[in-house]
Order: C-alpha cells, then sequence, then structure tokens
C-alpha cells in the first residue's frame, strides 16, 4: 500500500473518530450519576456517559467534618474544635440580613393627615406595626435565611432537573436548603408537582418570580415542609386555578399570586402566619377562610377581588393593612369570637371586609344588637360598612371609641353608652341615615372633629355632665330641627371648651339645660 492511500485511510479514520465522539457526547444533553463523587476539595456527579465532565461540581460545605451535600467526611476535623470548618465562597458578597421587612413601609399612619370620609384612606398605607413579633416556631436561623433568599444576596450554585431550577440557599456559607424556580425558559407544564427534597436537601422555598408568568400553568402543588412562598413567584399565572398549600407555610409574600385572574379558590392552611403586600390582588377567589394562624393582613392584601363574597375571620388576626378588601364584593364576613374581632386594627376605612357594606355573621347567626363584651374597646374602623347592625351596646371598658367605628353602618339606629366611654373619635357615626337620638353618659368628656357626620335624621342629643371639650365640626350636617340637652345648667354650659364652630348644620340650635 503506498503513502497517498495510507495518509488518505488515516485522515477518513480520524474524521470518522471525531464525528463519533461529536455525535456521541456534544449533540446530547448530558444526564449525571446519581451519587457524588469527591476529593479532599470538591465534590461532583459524572456524566454517565464517556465524557469527563463533572456535573454540579463544587466546593465542600463541612457541618460537623462532614459534607452537606455528598457526605465526604473531613479527616483533619476535630469535635473539639471552636467551630466546624467551612470552606470560603469568594464569589458570594458578604452582605448583612436585613432584620425587617423591605416590602412594608416605616411610616407610622397615625402621624398621616386625616383623610376624609369619601377618600377612604391612602393607596399605600402601611399597617399599623405591632409590638410583639410574629412568633416563629422555627427560629431565627429559618427566618433569616428566607430574607437571604428574598433579598437575593447570598446564593449558592443552581441546577436544573427536568423544568424545575434548584438554587442553593446560604447564610454565612452555612447551607440552609434549596429554593425552587422554574427553568431559564418559563415552563409550558400545566401541572407541577414541586418535590419535599432534592438531592437530599428539603424545598424550603419557592423562588422569588420563580412561576411567574407561566401562562399555561393550570395546577401547582408545593410539598410538605415548604416554609415560604416567595415574592412575585405565581404572579400573572392567569390560567392557574389550583394551588396546593402544605401546613408548613407560615409566610405568603409580597404578590405573590399577583393577577392569578383564575384562581377561583384558594385554600390557606392552619400554620400561615403572614400575607404580605397584593398577595391575592386581583384573583377570581368566592370564598375565603383566614386560619386562627394568621397574625397580619397587609396592604391590597386581597385588592380587587371582585367576586370575593364571602370571608371567615380566625381568631389570630391582629393587623389589616389599607385597601386590603377594596374592590371586593363581600357580602358576608364570618366570626366566631367578637372579643377577637374587636382587637383587630383596621389600617383605614377599606381594611374591614365589612366596608363592602355585608353583614356580621356570629357563630353562623346575623349580627343585628350588637354588644361589645365588657373589657373589649372599640378600635378603628372595626364595623365600618356593616349592614346588619341596627343596635349597639357600647361597655364601660369601652373608654375611647375610634376613628370611624360604626360609620355607615346603614340600619344603625339605637346606641347605648354604658358609664366609662369618655371620647368619641372624628367620624365615630357617619352617614347614619336611620339614627334619630344620641344619649351620651356622663363619663363622656371629649368629641373629636367630624365624630358626629352627616346623620341627616339624628334630632336629640343629649350630653352628660363630664363633657368638657367640643371639637371644630363635631357635629355636621344633621337634622334642621335637632335639640340639644345639657344635663347641667348653662353657666355649667359655658364653662366647657368649645370651638367656635363646634356644630355644623341647617338651621339654629335648640338647646335645653335639665338643671
Amino acid at each position: 500500500m503506498n503513502r497517498k492511500v495510507i495518509r488518505k485511510w488515516l485522515a477518513i479514520s480520524m474524521v470518522g473518530v471525531s464525528l463519533t465522539c461529536f455525535c456521541a457526547c456534544g449533540e446530547h444533553k448530558h444526564s449525571y450519576a446519581d451519587g457524588w463523587f469527591y476529593d479532599e476539595t470538591y465534590h461532583w456527579r459524572k456524566a454517565t456517559c464517556d465524557d469527563i465532565e463533572k456535573g454540579f461540581q463544587g466546593l465542600h460545605n463541612f457541618i460537623d467534618g462532614v459534607c452537606t451535600l455528598c457526605g465526604y467526611e473531613d479527616p483533619d476535623y476535630s469535635e473539639e474544635s471552636d467551630e466546624p470548618e467551612t470552606d470560603d465562597r469568594d464569589d458570594e458578597p458578604e452582605t448583612e440580613v436585613p432584620k425587617e421587612d423591605p416590602a412594608l413601609p416605616d411610616d407610622d399612619p397615625s402621624s398621616a393627615e386625616r383623610p376624609k370620609p369619601s377618600e377612604g384612606g391612602g393607596s399605600d398605607d402601611p399597617i399599623d406595626p405591632d409590638d410583639e413579633p410574629l412568633d416563629d416556631p422555627l427560629g431565627d436561623e429559618y427566618y433569616d435565611s428566607f430574607f437571604v433568599l428574598e433579598n437575593e444576596y447570598t446564593r449558592g450554585q443552581s441546577s436544573i432537573d427536568g423544568g424545575l431550577k434548584y438554587t442553593e440557599l446560604l447564610k454565612e456559607d452555612e447551607l440552609c436548603g434549596y429554593a425552587v424556580a422554574t427553568s431559564v425558559e418559563k415552563s409550558s407544564e400545566s401541572e407541577i408537582v414541586i418535590p419535599e427534597t432534592y438531592w437530599n436537601l428539603p424545598v424550603l422555598m419557592v423562588d422569588k418570580e420563580g412561576f411567574q408568568e407561566c401562562a399555561s400553568l393550570t395546577k401547582i402543588t408545593l410539598p410538605d415542609g415548604m416554609l415560604f412562598i416567595g415574592e412575585g413567584a405565581f404572579k400573572n399565572c392567569t390560567s392557574l386555578r389550583t394551588v396546593v398549600i402544605p401546613s408548613s407555610t407560615w409566610l405568603i409574600s409580597r404578590e405573590a399570586f399577583f393577577n392569578c385572574s383564575s384562581l377561583s379558590e384558594i385554600t390557606l392552611p392552619e400554620g400561615v402566619r403572614e400575607i404580605r403586600y397584593a398577595a391575592f390582588n386581583a384573583c377570581a377567589i368566592s370564598s375565603l377562610t383566614i386560619p386562627n394562624s394568621v397574625h397580619t393582613i397587609a396592604t391590597r392584601a386581597f385588592f380587587n377581588c371582585k367576586y370575593l363574597g364571602d370571608v371567615t375571620f380566625g381568631t389570630g388576626v391582629k393587623n389589616v393593612g389599607g385597601q386590603a378588601f377594596y374592590g371586593c364584593g363581600v357580602r358576608r364576613v364570618n366570626i366566631s369570637d367578637l372579643a377577637a374581632w374587636c382587637e383587630i386594627s383596621f389600617v383605614y376605612d377599606n381594611s374591614n371586609p365589612l366596608s363592602c357594606g355585608g353583614g356580621l355573621y356570629l357563630n353562623g347567626q346575623l349580627v343585628t344588637k350588637l354588644e361589645i363584651p365588657e373589657g373589649c374597646g372599640v378600635k378603628k374602623y372595626s364595623f365600618y360598612g356593616c349592614s346588619s347592625i341596627e343596635e349597639v351596646t357600647i361597655p364601660s371598658s369601652a373608654g375611647r371609641i375610634d376613628k370611624g367605628a360604626f360609620m355607615r353602618c346603614s340600619a344603625l339606629k339605637s346606641v347605648k353608652f354604658l358609664e366609662g366611654a369618655y371620647e368619641l373619635d372624628s367620624f365615630v357615626f357617619g352617614y347614619n341615615y336611620n339614627l334619630t337620638e344620641l344619649i351620651l353618659p356622663d363619663s363622656m368628656k371629649t368629641i373629636r372633629v367630624n365624630a358626629i357626620y352627616y346623620c341627616t335624621n339624628l334630632s336629640k342629643i343629649v350630653f352628660g355632665k363630664g363633657i368638657a371639650l367640643l371639637e371644630m365640626d363635631a357635629f355636621t350636617e344633621i337634622s334642621s330641627s335637632a335639640q340639644f340637652y345639657y344635663r347641667g345648667s348653662a353657666a355649667d354650659w359655658g364653662k366647657i371648651v368649645k370651638n367656635s364652630s363646634w356644630t355644623k348644620y341647617p338651621g339654629q340650635i335648640q338647646f335645653n339645660y335639665t338643671d
């Protein structure tokens, strides 16, 4: 065989070998062995083909001398050392974990200018801060881990398995768990089940914007053990109809289900603690049960859920943010504990689902005669907009009746104060067209600006001897034939501090003294 033929044969053979290798390894996606391989520094998973690529290679993360991922044992580890050895991750920035949620403004709503009744509060009303922090049974480690992830601070390596992407969650170089997100391109799956673990690590959270705008997604099942649903996790998933949330979940983050316009049913399990800003904004929810474990419902949490007609409140709710139920059609609010309801801090009128004009039901019975429990106060907007209440008895423990407490209670016609109540705040009564008589106890000392507002059929007002201050427009637009009575003398009435325009209504003041 001459040299030219030999060279030609060798060239063809080399091309064939090259094409074979290219087809074997360059034209397909690698799959990797189930188990980990490691040396003293790294761990990895081998490609199942003959390629030498090391998949998912990374530094060991030691806790008590054992790598949490691959199980490699550090031969130099000693239990007597001050700290378990960990590997530095130079590519991850050192960032202080914030202690407060940046999504919520810090303004104190009590310092803001009082809105007019027609304004219904601001659009970005902050939640009144509660004195007690949320009780986190899982400890600070998990709580801080959530903020590490939500604010995109310290993250480890990511890997893709099928249509899901898993991202390592780090806190001070300590592996805490895995977060879940879609792959780089939005998933086209209609139903997705997220596993409880990935490579023996718990899946703790749906990642921030993880499934955002997955237009084909109709059902998502979250695993037992999941703690957090991240910010914007399912935002604009307009085909999403079913969400299975495990009882381990205790935080639903900002805009988590924003504009899920096909989501008509949602079951919030006992265990959820917080529902954050606009979490279910513009969803198609028709009925809602808020479990006893929920502590805070943030601003716009259920904003513009126009099909929402039935809401059941648990006994643990303490704070409800501005516009939480604005634009909803709530006709029925169900409660089991009136005292717990009276303790809720509604930031503005539209924080209260009763502001939609529905009726209040206590243990299944429509409330027409409301008796505030002894020992309770009457907080702001507690019964704003309630259409069912006809009679109210306010106990001696009430003290100050807060702003807007009974405003727009369209059926209200009788209010009985027991001795002890001492102040009416602004807009306590407003647009109560069936209210004709208001008899104030001797303990009542102060009536604030616009406390009685547009109660146009109110024709009889009786002041007790304890009245000391009447602010500007304390009585605005009441009956033109209204008569005032004072349980004291004209001389005593003259000593009371009164703004020159403490009453503002058509007609002349008709005053009567009982002494």
